[in-house]
């Protein structure tokens, strides 16, 4: 099969697009990732805050006693919010990974399809000079 110059060109311009969006993957994966870390351990510190301030009734009167636990509700809301915020970013950075995957693998079919191109061309360079040498040594062998 002999190799086209323009399709490996193709291919080689494919290849470096394939590899920008690989990298695109990978910045995503890594924010979302990121993301994901900070709001897990905002989570478990307003977890941990609202137990504390569960069984807590040191207040001094029932309007202290009334401010503690409006204090716990707000606590507890926030904490269960910032669950479900991460359970959500758990998901986004999920998603982000496997179009991480699906980059990785879009680049390495054409990074193949390239390869095996190339490798064509040279056994094509190769089998051509394999038979202009034995065309050559036909000839010498006539005159000999």
């Amino acid at each position: 099969m002999k190799a086209d110059p323009a399709r490996l060109v193709r291919l080689k311009r494919l290849e470096r697009m394939r590899n920008v969006a690989r990298q695109r993957a990978l910045e995503n994966v890594s924010s979302a990732e990121m993301h994901y870390t900070r709001l897990k351990d905002l989570a478990q510190r307003s977890g941990a805050m609202a137990q504390g301030f569960a069984g807590r009734i040191d207040a001094h009167d029932a309007g202290a006693l009334r401010d503690l636990r409006a204090f716990h509700a707000a606590l507890s809301e926030l904490s269960q919010t910032t669950a479900q915020d991460t359970a959500s970013a758990r998901r986004s950075a999920d998603a982000r990974q496997a179009e991480l995957v699906r980059a990785e693998r879009s680049r390495d079919l054409v990074t193949e399809r390239l390869n095996s191109g190339l490798r064509n061309e040279e056994k094509n360079k190769t089998t051509k000079r394999l038979a202009d040498q034995a065309h050559l040594a036909r000839s010498l062998n006539r005159f000999g």
